[in-house]
């Protein structure tokens, strides 16, 4: 039925759907062939993304193409990021932000820097310490430095310093110094 229909009726019925919270078995399909054939209409799901109390499977995926691709605006890439620190409550959610924090963390632009630094300076992730501490083990020398960025900024918040989540903090950061692996990734995330 939608194959027949103009795109702008397309993108509006498919908006109002999002919005008013009805899914059928199409609409995933014709939101991500819309999103292919119109870049632009990108934006317009990461505003619906950012609505939702929880994000699908294939938001994720989007919001971290999105923000991991540079050939995206980067306003654009950096509203995706900040949707995906609104929900870094769930692992997928981390795990596709790990991988856009990785491409961000050395991009020169003004947005993108400063959402890379409100998502990396971001308290709540006080929360997922667990997570980011495994991590930090990882081979992945990008995804180890995003790790230890984030925990260092964790450990030297002041409002953290009697949470006991963050109590493991100084523990984790001792064991980096011992590690051949780890001293580089946290010398570099101390050094930003």
């Amino acid at each position: 039925a939608l194959t027949s229909e103009k795109p702008e009726v397309i993108k509006e019925l498919v908006i109002l759907m999002q919005k008013n919270k009805v899914e059928f078995p199409e609409l995933t399909a014709t939101l991500q062939k819309l999103a292919a054939q119109d870049p632009a209409f990108k934006s317009v799901l990461i505003d619906l993304a950012a609505n939702k109390q929880s994000l699908s499977t294939d938001q994720i995926t989007l919001l971290q193409s999105v923000a991991v691709s540079a050939t995206e605006p980067a306003a654009t890439r950096a509203k995706a990021l900040r949707v995906l620190q609104k929900n870094a409550n769930k692992t997928p959610v981390l795990d596709a932000s790990v991988a856009a924090l990785a491409a961000i963390a050395g991009d020169s632009d003004k947005e993108l820097a400063a959402a890379y630094n409100e998502f990396v300076r971001d308290a709540k992730l006080v929360n997922q310490v667990s997570y980011f501490s495994k991590l930090a083990n990882s081979p992945d020398a990008a995804k180890r430095d995003t790790a230890f960025v984030i925990l260092t900024s964790l450990a030297n918040n002041k409002l953290l310093q009697r949470d006991r989540k963050a109590a493991s903090l100084p523990g984790i950061i001792e064991k980096a110094w011992k590690s051949p692996l780890q001293t580089p990734s946290l010398l570099r995330a101390i050094g930003k």
